[in-house]
């Protein structure tokens, strides 16, 4: 292994300790197996002195680490890393998951290299972007929260990113922006930033603080327009359609909608164009035009969405095709893959109580509602948390619960209020 060790001592320092770590060994337990003190390996995990060649191969050899030192294979890995960003930036992801291919392929020269932080970073860039869930994303994110401060400000910026958009994706809004905004403090790269802000923007619509997120997407849609990045501006306009609907802004919500209807016409985009449906038939339900609704449902493609079931049997429900909908929600629910996901289960079980009332479900129809306004609390769900806060209200009265009753209705009364204005 014939390298210059004092130019590379910090990358050798961040693998030591990721790998270490990974193994389960505490700084001591290392250090007695490598016997030299502990002191001693903490100063090379942090960058701090340099080791010598015999020292390094020792500690690699207790962590099972096969380390590659190649300037050609560093060229190489970050060409597809760039090419790879750059696919997910553009909402490319055929080709980013060749380029993931075929940096997977490659695993044995780039995982145990001084760019490994860069590796775990290309491997989690492509899960959360694509939600392939391919890879553990929150144990690489451990891993690299291990050697945080150790790391470049670039990685530091992409580690808060990724970590963000993973909460995103999670549902977790409120860590999703805490994590963006960190990201968003290092400043860097303009696609970097843009990243960031439309995430922002969506974690921010997510959590129905609507002021802020059609800001940040009008921000992040005029960047993605100089760049040519036309996939992601019609994905910020959608977010505005939706914030706007939310808002009762419903012309500026309408415009929007057809324009990215269009778009997705005119690129026979049929993702887009069944999402933007999806979108149209909450926009619809909202202005109670239960007939438009219909006919946006209709003209979906079924897939496994919760959103779909629920808004095709809500529909029937609102329209009072009580029949038609307590049919739907059973042949739903003889569908396995409906099963995978509770709260939608949840979901078609309290409307079917809804429709037909049993005395002996009462209790597990109380349950189920508060188990859905929870759910829709936590994930800033509107039209479940509508439904759900209503359902429980009007049983409530029913029960002649009237304190508990107002409690709730003024509850939703404030989160109808946290909508900005």
């Amino acid at each position: 292994m014939n390298i210059e060790l004092e130019a590379y001592s910090k990358e050798i320092g961040i693998l030591i300790r990721m790998n270490r770590i990974k193994k389960g060994y505490s700084l001591r337990q290392f250090a007695d197996l490598a016997m030299i003190s502990h002191t001693h390996i903490s100063n090379i995990e942090i960058g701090k002195i340099v080791p010598n060649i015999n020292t390094i191969k020792e500690l690699f050899k207790i962590l099972d680490i096969d380390f590659t030192l190649d300037k050609e294979i560093s060229k190489e890995f970050h060409e597809l890393f760039n090419k790879l960003y750059m696919f997910c930036y553009k909402a490319e992801f055929n080709e980013a998951k060749a380029i993931i291919k075929q940096i997977v392929l490659n695993k044995s020269k780039y995982e145990y290299s001084t760019f490994s932080v860069d590796y775990k970073l290309t491997l989690i860039a492509y899960d959360i972007f694509t939600n392939s869930s391919s890879y553990n994303v929150d144990f690489l994110l451990d891993q690299l929260e291990n050697v945080f401060f150790s790391l470049n400000s670039s990685q530091q910026q992409l580690f808060h990113f990724f970590k963000g958009v993973n909460h995103y994706n999670k549902r977790e809004a409120k860590l999703a922006i805490d994590n963006l905004l960190l990201a968003l403090d290092f400043g860097g790269k303009n696609i970097t930033k843009l990243g960031i802000k439309f995430y922002l923007a969506k974690s921010y619509s997510r959590m129905n603080n609507s002021y802020k997120s059609i800001t940040l997407f009008k921000e992040a849609a005029a960047g993605f327009d100089s760049d040519a990045n036309y996939a992601r501006s019609i994905e910020c306009m959608l977010g505005q359609a939706i914030d706007f609907s939310r808002m009762r802004r419903f012309d500026e919500a309408y415009k929007l909608y057809m324009s990215v209807m269009t778009f997705a016409k005119k690129y026979k985009d049929k993702k887009l164009e069944n999402d933007t449906l999806l979108y149209l038939t909450s926009f619809y339900i909202r202005k109670n035009d239960y007939d438009s609704a219909l006919d946006c449902i209709n003209n979906c493609v079924p897939r496994m969405s919760e959103r779909y079931y629920f808004y095709k049997v809500y529909t029937h429900y609102k329209r009072e095709e009580y029949d038609l909908c307590f049919n739907y929600i059973n042949s739903f629910l003889d569908l396995d893959q409906v099963h995978d996901n509770i709260r939608l289960v949840y979901l078609l079980e309290v409307l079917r109580y809804q429709i037909k009332p049993r005395k002996n479900l009462v209790e597990s129809y109380e349950e189920k509602l508060i188990f859905l306004i929870k759910q829709a609390e936590k994930s800033h769900y509107y039209e479940l948390l509508e439904m759900s806060y209503g359902f429980y209200i009007d049983f409530l009265r029913s029960k002649r619960n009237y304190k508990k009753a107002l409690e709730y209705a003024t509850k939703l009364l404030d989160k109808f209020q946290d909508i900005n204005y």
